[in-house]
């Protein structure tokens, strides 16, 4: 029996893909926030409200949209 390659499985690099994907789209989901967040507070002076409401928004935008796309992507047992 040949050893099989594990670089060229098709369904390993379909998992490593999501997993890059998934914590790309969580992580500039929140520096988007954050950065808008910084921006609001320079804007209005009103440091460090906006910043955190702005981290706030995005984990919780992130943390939505990263359940959608697993949702989506993995499929249901049963």
């Amino acid at each position: 029996m040949a050893p099989t390659d594990k670089r060229k499985d098709p369904s390993m690099l379909a998992a490593l893909g999501l997993a890059s994907g998934v914590g790309l789209q969580l992580a500039l989901t929140v520096l988007v926030g954050l950065g808008l967040g910084y921006l609001a507070d320079r804007a209005f002076h009103t440091s460090p409200w906006f910043l955190l409401v702005g981290l706030l928004l995005g984990v919780l935008g992130g943390g939505y949209s990263v359940v959608r796309r697993l949702m989506k992507e993995i499929p249901r047992s049963g």
